[in-house]
């Protein structure tokens, strides 16, 4: 069975991780080499904190773009795709739909309406789904915004 591309691709940017880590002190270290060098590995030390965090941030996203992925290329139709990763690709970002112009959202009713996906019996491998939708804003992942992110595909705790 292949590795996921996205559990491939953190593993290769833990490695950045690591050798930030590698470049502090060694806990063999006497104690007033360690305290001469704590300016140093405190630096070090947070860089490498920051840098895992955006890693981790960037695996939630791989995944998902790769389950999208594999919806759009072995689901036969529409009706075989989530309901919750259709729902987001209808309906898109829920901002657009804070303009209280009814005429706006007429065409958006109309916008969402027209889309293949709204029907289960149509060809889906005709249909393209977009990561972006599902992954735009994700940031600073925490519990609840992994959740939340999950459940645009499906996916629930």
């Amino acid at each position: 069975m292949a590795i996921s591309s996205a559990l491939r691709k953190f593993s290769e940017r833990l490695q950045e991780v690591e050798y930030l880590w590698s470049l502090c002190s060694s806990a063999e270290a006497s104690l007033q080499e360690r305290s001469a060098a704590a300016p140093k590995d405190n630096a070090l030390l947070r860089g490498a904190l920051v840098l895992l965090c955006s890693h981790i941030e960037g695996f939630f996203e791989d995944l998902i773009n790769e389950v999208l992925g594999a919806y759009g290329k072995l689901a036969a139709t529409v009706g075989r795709i989530p309901r919750e990763i259709r729902a987001v690709q209808v309906i898109g970002r829920p901002d657009r739909w804070l303009n209280s112009d009814p005429l706006r959202r007429l065409s958006l009713i109309q916008e969402c309406i027209q889309t293949p996906l709204v029907l289960d019996q149509y060809d889906a491998t005709t249909i393209k789904i977009d990561p972006e939708l599902h992954t735009k804003g994700f940031a600073n992942p925490g519990t609840i915004e992994i959740e939340s992110l999950f459940k645009t595909v499906g996916i629930s705790a």
